[in-house]
C-alpha cells in the first residue's frame, strides 16, 4: 500500500466511522449520547465521543486487532456499547452485536459461525459470556470487559483505551463494500442466519430514513429498543448522521419513559405497539408535557385504530409504522401516519 492509495481512499470512500470524525467537526460541543446507567444521568458531546472512539481503536489496533478481524459485542444500551462499535468500525473491524438473551448454545453457534477474534463485554453480562464460550474457539484471541476487571477477561475496556492518542486512525483502507458488521437473525426456525451489512448500505440507511421519516438535523432522540437489534442500531445511526443527541434506557419502564420524554425535551422516539398501549394506561398521562414531540414511530406490528387516535391525543404528533428486515438494514418502507393503507386488510409486509 502506498501513501497515494490510502490517500485516495480517505478522500473517497463511504465509511461508518468517517461519519462521526464530520459531526465531531461540525457539532463538537453538542451533545451526542446520553444514558442512565446505573440510574445517573452520563452524556458526551460529540467532541468527546469521537476522541473515546479514537483511543479505544487505537488500543484495539495496540493488541493486534486487523482490519477484517471480527469482535463481538454484549452490552445494553449505553455510552460504551456505541464507542466499541464506531472504534471497530474506524480501525475496519467487523463487529457482531450479540442478542445476550438468546440461550447459551445459539450465542455459542453464533461466535463460531461468525471466527470472532474478541469479546467486548459489559461486566454484568459475564455469567452468560462464559457459559457461551465454555465449548472451543479457536479464533478468538481476547476478552475485553467494560467494567470491573475479572479473571475471566485478557483486559479491561479502560485500560485499553488509557493513554492511547485521541487523533485519527488514518492508516486504513476501508472499501465502501467492506463488511461493517454482522447482524445474527432469530433463527426461528432453523440456526441464525448472519447477515452481512456493509459500510455502503449502513451510511445510505443513515441518509435516506431521516428524510423518508421526516427526521431533522440535532434531533433529541429516544432510543431504548436493544441496540443488538438492526432497528435499534438504525434509528443511532440516524441520529450520529443528523447531529441528534441520542438518549438511550436499559430498558422499558413505562413510568420512567414518559418522564425521560419530558425531561429530555425528546422530539423522536420508536416503541413497539404494546409499549405504546402500556403508556396510555399511565394515570397521569394526561398531564405531561409532550410538547417537545415532533415524530412517533412504532414497528413488528400494525395498532388498532382507536389506539393511533388516543395517541396522537396525547402525543399531538403524527405515528408512522416502520417496516423492514435485517437484511434491509432494516426500514424497506414506511405506513405514513394516515395513510390509505393504514388500517387497510391483510399483511403490513
Amino acid at each position: 500500500m502506498n501513501t497515494s492509495e490510502l490517500e485516495l481512499n480517505l478522500i473517497q470512500r463511504v465509511a461508518m466511522g468517517d461519519i462521526l470524525r464530520r459531526r465531531a467537526r461540525d457539532s463538537a460541543s453538542a451533545e451526542a449520547l446520553v444514558d442512565f446507567h446505573n440510574g445517573n444521568r452520563r452524556s458526551i458531546t460529540y467532541f468527546e465521543f469521537n476522541q473515546q472512539v479514537n483511543r479505544l481503536s487505537h488500543g484495539l489496533r495496540q493488541q493486534g486487532f486487523e482490519a477484517g478481524q471480527r469482535i463481538a459485542v454484549f452490552g445494553t444500551n449505553r455510552i460504551e456499547f456505541m464507542v466499541t462499535l464506531f472504534a471497530c468500525y474506524k480501525a475496519g473491524i467487523v463487529v457482531v452485536p450479540i442478542n445476550f438473551v438468546q440461550n447459551p448454545a445459539t450465542i455459542y453457534y453464533n461466535l463460531s459461525h461468525a471466527e470472532v477474534n474478541g469479546i467486548v463485554y459489559e461486566d454484568t453480562l459475564e455469567s452468560i459470556v462464559v457459559q457461551s464460550t465454555t465449548d472451543s474457539l479457536p479464533h478468538l484471541q481476547w476478552k475485553i470487559i467494560i467494567g470491573s476487571e475479572s479473571d475471566q477477561a485478557d483486559a479491561t475496556y479502560a485500560k485499553l483505551a488509557q493513554g492511547q492518542p485521541d487523533h485519527e486512525l488514518n492508516d486504513c483502507i476501508i472499501d465502501d463494500r467492506d463488511t461493517a458488521h454482522i447482524m445474527y437473525t432469530s433463527g426461528t426456525t432453523s440456526n441464525p442466519k448472519g447477515v452481512e451489512v456493509s459500510h455502503l448500505s449502513l451510511f445510505i440507511s443513515s441518509l435516506s430514513t431521516p428524510i423518508m421519516v421526516g427526521m431533522e438535523r440535532h434531533h433529541a432522540l429516544l432510543n431504548i429498543l436493544p441496540l443488538f437489534h438492526t432497528a435499534a442500531l438504525s434509528i443511532a445511526f440516524n441520529c450520529v448522521q443528523l447531529g441528534g443527541r441520542m438518549v438511550t434506557l436499559p430498558g422499558f419502564d413505562p413510568q420512567q419513559v414518559a418522564t425521560i420524554l419530558e425531561q429530555e425535551a425528546i422530539q423522536v422516539t420508536i416503541l413497539l405497539p404494546m409499549m405504546w398501549s402500556a403508556l396510555l394506561q399511565l394515570p397521569d398521562i394526561n398531564g405531561r408535557d409532550f410538547s417537545s414531540m415532533s415524530l412517533a414511530m412504532y414497528g413488528m406490528a400494525p395498532m388498532d385504530a382507536a389506539t393511533l387516535v388516543r395517541l396522537r391525543e396525547v402525543f399531538k404528533c403524527p405515528f408512522h409504522l416502520g417496516s423492514g428486515q435485517t437484511e434491509f438494514t432494516p426500514m424497506a418502507c414506511a405506513y405514513f401516519d394516515g395513510s390509505p393503507t393504514e388500517h387497510g386488510a391483510g399483511n403490513y409486509w
